[in-house]
């Protein structure tokens, strides 16, 4: 079952932690219902996916700034080569 907007709220207002440990107080199946959540509707499934959901977004979020980290480096990197480059030709010049 999906997630609504008024159970989603009350899903963002705790934490993953806090979120965790709620399912501690659930039932064992999938169906169970999450006491203390929103309107008191919410399945464990459903909380879980929910968890699920900000992992995912959270390693999306990593990656980018890996990928971004990695340009940065590579462009420091190709700097670095032309300034030597560029040492090298200028010391050469002027030792003519």
């Amino acid at each position: 079952m999906a997630v609504t907007p008024e159970q989603r709220a009350a899903l963002q207002k705790l934490g993953r932690r806090d979120l965790r440990q709620q399912l501690d107080h659930a039932g064992p199946g999938l169906g169970a219902i999450v006491p203390g959540l929103g309107d008191g509707m919410i399945s464990r499934c459903d909380v879980q996916s929910y968890l699920r959901e900000l992992e995912e977004k959270e390693a999306a979020q990593l990656l980018q700034i890996q990928e971004r980290t990695l340009w940065w480096a590579k462009a420091a990197a190709w700097l670095s080569v032309a300034s030597i480059v560029a040492s090298i030709a200028i010391a050469w010049v002027q030792s003519r």
